[in-house]
């Protein structure tokens, strides 16, 4: 009897081990895909299941502070962030907080702004087509480029090791340009990409970007940073809103049931195979 449960378990742990070997592991980079224009509320993924979404204009006492709250799109919540004290000795200037919503989704930000504030045009109506979805991407928070260039973060929590993710970001300038402003926000990853919140000097543009990564920690972390040319007093890095949707399919019952049927059956062989060997040599 206790030979046969030290080959159950034995050969149920060869068995698991395999099973988690055959997880895929990659580099926690994020793979951007191609900047797209913000169009309405079809712009937002439905892919794989909901995590999290946080608006980045924040609440806090210095800057421009916004009344942004939260929004529901389909099954997406905009959920708003908290200003904090940024945690540690940031090596570049101007990082003054450390916005949050308390779950998957916190960013180092230097201040909020929100439209009422700027003065700017709101997506009220025409493009995009919700009044929900143009407060979420009317609000964010911005690095100045006030004399140098500003490198900031996001950081993405509760990650499931060996998970596939996707991350979404949008940036969008809602007040009206002044000169040649240059508000280009760079995104670090597999390889960094550019987007523009005011694509063309428009009072209606903003662009969004679609990416993937597989959890290798609990964690991951991309930098945001301003990477436009100098000019302008307005001229900043715009990050608008962030959210984070798992595309690991959730196995069925019935594929829980057959693994662990495997097992059982693996272990059970194994145990008489080697009961018969005892009972030879006796």
């Amino acid at each position: 009897m206790i030979t046969i449960r030290h080959g159950f378990l034995f050969s149920s742990g060869i068995a698991l081990g395999i099973f988690l070997i055959c997880i895929p592991s990659r580099a926690q980079l994020v793979t951007w895909g191609a900047a797209q224009t913000i169009t309405g509320v079809g712009d937002i993924s439905t892919s794989g299941t909901y995590v999290d979404a946080m608006n980045l204009s924040g609440v806090h006492g210095a800057g421009n502070n916004t009344t942004f709250t939260q929004v529901t799109i389909g099954d997406t919540i905009f959920h708003a962030s908290t200003y904090g004290t940024l945690p540690g000795n940031p090596t570049t200037v101007g990082a003054s907080f450390l916005a949050s919503d308390g779950l998957n989704i916190s960013a180092a930000v230097q201040a909020g702004y929100n439209a009422g504030v700027d003065g700017g045009v709101n997506f009220t109506s025409g493009t995009p087509s919700s009044s929900d979805y143009s407060l979420a991407v009317s609000n964010g928070a911005y690095l100045s480029s006030a004399g140098f260039t500003q490198l900031s973060y996001v950081t993405l929590s509760g990650l499931a090791v060996g998970h596939n993710y996707q991350v979404q970001v949008w940036t969008y300038l809602d007040a009206t340009p002044t000169g040649s402003l240059d508000n280009t926000t760079s995104l670090s990853g597999t390889a960094p990409i550019s987007l523009n919140p005011n694509a063309g000097n428009a009072t209606a543009g903003g662009q969004f970007v679609i990416g993937t990564f597989t959890a290798t920690s609990a964690t991951l972390t991309f930098n945001w940073s301003y990477s436009g040319t100098m000019g302008p007093t307005q001229d900043s890095a715009l990050l608008n809103d962030v959210a984070l949707r798992d595309l690991t399919p959730v196995p069925e019952p019935s594929t829980w049931a057959l693994l662990l049927g495997g097992i059982v059956t693996v272990g059970f062989l194994a145990g008489r195979r080697r009961t018969r060997g005892i009972g030879v040599r006796s």
